[in-house]
């Protein structure tokens, strides 16, 4: 997925077809979270698209609990605008609102063609998430606020589970039907 971003210059995603290309992750997200099982490092760098248009999430063997930051360099793989505040602090509370917030940050890449800002950069005040609705991304505005409570800087301000983003951004439905996957409409070159 990141090599596809990386030749996307601007909004050429919509969110149904995003919502479409990333129906086998939150599937399996869903799942993961049912059981209580989290991902914690989801990214564009994770989800692989392969030449036969399967999307499949990597990554798991990166273990969390060793993922905070100890003050050395290089000590998290930190993508700035996909890892949540929790993913930088000592003792952060990664969990399943941690994956929620990984694909919010890449569903807000693909719609909006610019990366959630930095939490160094919200926390200051410095930058904040701007709203698809208001940018006039094809979308409700109730899924706007959904996506954007997604990205809520603090876990406890955040969905706690995929299951729950889900219901908020109205598609639970949508995205637990596979049938529902048109790869020919999702411009990937």
């Amino acid at each position: 997925l990141e090599h596809i971003l990386e030749k996307k210059t601007g909004r050429e995603l919509g969110f149904e077809d995003v919502m479409v290309l990333l129906d086998p992750v939150i599937c399996a997200l869903r799942v993961l979270h049912k059981a209580g099982i989290s991902h914690g490092n989801i990214h564009p760098g994770e989800i692989l698209v392969t030449r036969e248009k399967e999307v499949i999430l990597t990554g798991f063997l990166e273990p969390v609990e060793d993922s905070v930051a100890d003050g050395t360099e290089g000590s998290l793989d930190r993508k700035v605008g996909y890892m949540p505040v929790e993913r930088y602090v000592k003792d952060g509370e990664v969990g399943t609102h941690t994956d929620v917030y990984g694909i919010a940050a890449i569903i807000y890449r693909c719609i909006m063609g610019m990366e959630v800002p930095g939490f160094h950069e919200r926390i200051n005040a410095e930058k904040e998430v701007e709203s698809p609705w208001e940018h006039h991304v094809d979308m409700m505005e109730s899924q706007s606020d959904a996506l954007l409570n997604g990205l809520a800087l603090y876990h406890f301000e955040r969905y706690s589970s995929m299951e729950d983003f889900l219901t908020a951004l109205n598609l639970e439905e949508f995205v637990s039907d596979p049938e529902s996957v048109f790869w020919s409409n999702i411009p990937l070159n």
